[in-house]
């Protein structure tokens, strides 16, 4: 199962992960995802970083700091190598 944290605009991406045979659970924002990070079992994180690359780095952050042994895997639609790399960094995929 993946866990999405991120809005999403019209749920295109989700849907096309689930259509591929994932479950997918969808939260707003990292402090729910930590909410739920301890009940449920997720096999990776899908970060949606395009709404705010800055508030994206803080979840993805806080996320890695809380020591979740998962991968998480930014996405977003923005073409800057530089913010890619800063999301590398900080601990995505």
């Amino acid at each position: 199962m993946l866990l999405w944290v991120g809005r999403q605009k019209d749920g295109i991406a989700a849907a096309s992960i689930t259509a591929s045979g994932y479950a997918v659970q969808e939260v707003v924002c990292s402090r729910k995802a930590q909410a739920i990070l301890g009940k449920d079992r997720f096999d990776a994180i899908v970060l949606d970083m395009s709404a705010s690359h800055d508030a994206g780095l803080q979840d993805l952050r806080r996320l890695v700091q809380q020591g979740y042994p998962l991968n998480v895997i930014a996405v977003n639609g923005d073409h800057c190598i530089e913010k890619a790399v800063q999301t590398v960094k900080a601990g995505a995929c």
